[in-house]
């Protein structure tokens, strides 16, 4: 489950990284990024190591929203 965990939110920014990139360079669209191509930099895993897999699973999307409202 933790590999998982890591993955689900890595493949998360991966995709928006990648939309972001479609977006700007090859449709040439002026835009600010939005802060999904963050998500995923850092495993889950690696944010909070001493947390058990299934705290960490509810914590990430609080941990998500926080981010949000700091911008």
């Amino acid at each position: 489950m933790d590999k998982f965990l890591d993955y689900f939110y890595e493949t998360i920014g991966e995709n928006a990284r990648k939309n972001y990139k479609t977006a700007s360079k090859e449709l040439k669209i002026k835009m600010t990024p939005s802060i999904e191509i963050f998500i995923g930099i850092i495993p889950p895993s690696k944010i909070f190591p001493f947390v058990d897999v299934e705290k960490r699973a509810e914590i990430m999307p609080y941990f998500n929203v926080r981010t949000y409202m700091h911008i």
